[in-house]
Formats: C-alpha cells, structure tokens, sequence
C-alpha cells in the first residue's frame, strides 16, 4: 500500500518520493514484483467491469489482454528509449549499468499514472474524456526529476519532452498497433 501512496506522491511532489524510492535500495525487480506488475494486472481485470455494461466476454477479455500486453511491453520499452534519448537529446553519458535500475524506477512511477487513468476508465460506463488530458500532468515531475540523471538547467526542457514523450507515445503507439490486431467482431 505504501508503493502504491507513492505513486501519487511523485505527482505532488517527485523529488522526494524519487529520492525515497532509490534510496530504499530495492532492486527495481523487487518494485516490479511488489506493486507495478499488480496494478497493469488490475487494469486488465478491470476490463472486465464492461461487462456490468452489456459488454461481451469476448470484448472484455480482448480489452484485458491488449491493455496488459500494451502496458508490459512499453514498460520493456521505455526505459531503453528513455537511456536513448538522454545520450542523443540530452548529451549526457550514461552508464546502463549504473542507471538502468534508476530509468525501470522512472518508468515505473510515470506509467503507473497512466495505468490509474486506464483503471478509472475501465470502472467508468462510458469515457470520461477530460480524465485522457491527466496524463499531461507528468510533465511536472518529470521536469523535476531532471536533475536526478544530471541534466542541468539548459536542457531540462529536451529531457522534459523527450521522457514524456517515452512516457505517453510508446504505450499508446502500442495500444493502437495491438488494436490493429484484434478482428472485427
């Protein structure tokens, strides 16, 4: 419970839930296991409330399963394209093996934002359109968080975008891409 408490704190004040979760010393295997993995579980389950609405099994399981696959292959994703981007945009020279485990945690704490949204969509009968404009909030703590992979004041605006868009593109790309896939019922 208390991870999960994290996820909202990063929103309203990122450096010291960031500080919190790297200087816990968990792997980020450990975060994964423990909080990250269970809540892209629980936007698939809640797929499933669809079918409270009239929604077939069929659509819901497929819903469940393109969300979740969505979600966990962006997160295999992101934190690749975030070190990427921070080498190409940002000059900065980063050793994967010294911040791999601190690109899976800022992955993790962006795409959990995206995941609650997903989850309160799911819960909803129909979309609730202004709740897709609250992923925009990232953009705060992901500036915040600037200078916790050395970015200094000059290129925080293109660390800014470029991990935002890691943060939003890859997993809808990949919503989208996924959809494609799904026959026509």
């Amino acid at each position: 419970m208390k991870e999960l408490l994290l996820i909202f704190k990063f929103l309203v004040s990122p450096q010291p839930s960031w500080r919190e979760m790297v200087d816990a010393g968990k792997p980020a295997v450990e975060h994964e296991r423990k909080w990250f993995y269970p809540l892209m579980a629980l936007a698939a389950a809640t797929a499933f409330v669809s079918m409270l609405y009239g929604a077939e099994l069929t659509a819901a399981l497929t819903k469940g399963i393109v969300i979740f696959a969505s979600f966990f292959l962006s997160y295999q994703l992101c934190p690749a394209l975030m070190a990427w981007s921070i080498r190409k945009f940002c000059g900065v020279r980063c050793v994967e093996s010294e911040m791999g485990d601190k690109f899976k945690y800022f992955a993790m704490l962006n795409m959990s934002m995206l995941i609650v949204v997903t989850v309160i969509q799911n819960i909803l009968p129909v979309p609730l359109q202004p709740l897709y404009i609250f992923p925009l909030c990232l953009f705060y703590p992901i500036s915040r968080c600037a200078g916790e992979f050395g970015i200094d004041d000059e290129r925080k605006s293109f660390f800014s975008l470029a991990m935002f868009a890691c943060t939003i593109l890859v997993p809808v790309s990949l919503l989208l891409i996924l959809w494609h896939f799904v026959p026509e019922s």
